[in-house]
């Protein structure tokens, strides 16, 4: 507790030939100061550590602070210089008398619009309090999995003064520790939606595969000598289906496209747009919006007149920026400055009206992937091979026969506009390799033949 050895003499530090109450004090990464490698080969350390004394009356109580930390990186090198990042995070948190903060995510979905996919999500990870750190943004992620890894996509943020943030991060890729890029923000404003038209590699989206995305809101510390600087809330995933759309289901109302919107008693109006986001969510009702100024900051609020529920009412707006909402039934409000006096607005969504019926044009349309199928396909996962039937109307019955004519499988489709063939016939045993008809009996239109080429593996 004296910091002396246990015959009483003080520890000598050989470097500075000093006595010191510090043992082993220097730094392994720099090389400077006493470390163990001036002493000992590499191997296991065991140490004691004790603090005090206190003196303590009868009844007294005192409060002792610790942390215990480990960490584990390539190296022992790479685990030292974690273990001392570890520590600064513990000494920042302490000396403000606060505890690491716990960031709420928002509810997120995805949403296959063909010929893309949907991502949007709410506003709930903005209601972020901490003393230390304000809410910046949100970070967009796509993986190969429910689990990842996960690829940065984009980066959703407020407009401020803050944008990229460089700090030492723990790289889990390479076990090292090294300056990454924690905050990609781009001062391009808060927006609860994005349009996917490649997936993270750039390739195409691939109709029957699942594509996996992920959400994370973020917060930055104002004192850049914050450990961390920048902190992430858990990701939270989504995973979506594409598909084509059903077979003679093209809707009126398309991803992307604007509602018209009237100000009341005086017409059109260029303030407020009101942008289709997931067509399938709408519900052909009216809105009615109104603004309320407040100095140089305004108040907007949105109710849905058929039901008379409130979706927003009082949320604040700010006097110079862009403000995007997030999706409500499937549409999106754009409100943009100033705002100068009080007023209402008024728009109705388009009924998403699904069945425009089929024509014998476009069973052409009607293919299947991947053809010829070599025993292998890229967007089946693990061992379980398929092809996959697209696009299809909403019902349909699927007959494979070999070339000799006999019935191999049947398959009754339903509710998609895809099915998959998982390459087995009727008694579940695979299908030797050769070439396959598709016959597909489409009620009141008639049928429609496919040739598939299959080559099975070894």
């Amino acid at each position: 507790m004296s910091g002396l050895q246990i015959d009483g003499s003080p520890f000598i530090d050989p470097i500075v030939d000093q006595k010191t109450r510090l043992m082993l004090c220097g730094d392994p990464l720099t090389g400077e100061g006493w470390t163990a490698d001036d002493l000992w080969p590499p191997g296991d350390r065991y140490f004691f550590m004790s603090s005090g004394p206190f003196s303590l009356a009868p009844g007294d109580t005192q409060t002792v602070t610790y942390a215990l930390t480990a960490a584990q990186g390539a190296d022992r090198m790479e685990s030292f210089r974690l273990l001392k990042l570890y520590s600064k995070k513990v000494k920042w948190f302490y000396k403000h008398n606060t505890s690491p903060p716990i960031m709420k995510n928002s509810d997120f979905y995805v949403s296959p619009e063909y010929p893309r996919i949907v991502l949007y999500f709410d506003d709930s990870a903005e209601s972020f309090d901490h003393p230390l750190y304000s809410f910046e943004g949100y970070n967009l992620y796509g993986g190969e999995s429910e689990t990842g890894p996960w690829y940065y996509l984009h980066t959703f943020d407020r407009i401020n003064s803050f944008s990229s943030v460089f700090e030492e991060k723990f790289d889990e890729t390479d076990e090292t520790v090294h300056l990454i890029e924690t905050a990609k923000g781009e001062n391009s404003g808060l927006q609860y939606y994005h349009f996917i038209n490649t997936d993270y590699n750039g390739d195409v989206l691939l109709p029957g595969k699942t594509y996996y995305f992920a959400l994370a809101g973020y917060a930055i510390a104002e004192d850049e000598k914050a450990v961390p600087r920048v902190i992430e809330s858990k990701k939270k995933v989504a995973k979506c289906l594409y598909t084509m759309p059903i077979l003679g289901a093209e809707g009126r109302a398309g991803c992307g496209d604007s509602i018209p919107v009237t100000q009341a008693g005086s017409g059109g109006c260029e303030d407020i747009k009101v942008k289709i986001i997931v067509p399938e969510n709408l519900k052909r009702h009216k809105y009615q919006l109104s603004l309320e100024s407040a100095a140089e900051t305004g108040f907007w609020n949105l109710q849905d007149v058929e039901s008379n529920e409130w979706l927003v009412r009082g949320k604040r707006l700010s006097g110079s920026v862009v403000y995007r909402s997030p999706v409500f039934d499937g549409f999106s409000v754009e409100i943009y400055p100033p705002f100068d006096k009080d007023c209402s607005y008024e728009f109705e969504t388009p009924a998403n009206e699904p069945e425009t019926g089929i024509t014998k044009a476009q069973l052409d349309r009607i293919s299947v992937f991947p053809n010829p199928c070599f025993g292998y396909n890229a967007v089946a996962e693990g061992d379980q091979q398929y092809v996959t039937i697209s696009p299809l109307p909403r019902s349909c019955i699927i007959r494979i026969f070999s070339l000799s004519g006999s019935l191999v499988r049947t398959l009754n489709h339903k509710n998609t506009s895809f099915h998959q063939w998982d390459l087995k016939n009727r008694h579940g045993k695979a299908v030797a390799s050769g070439l396959y008809i598709l016959v597909i009996d489409i009620p009141d239109l008639g049928q429609h033949l496919l040739k598939l080429a299959v080559v099975q593996r070894e």
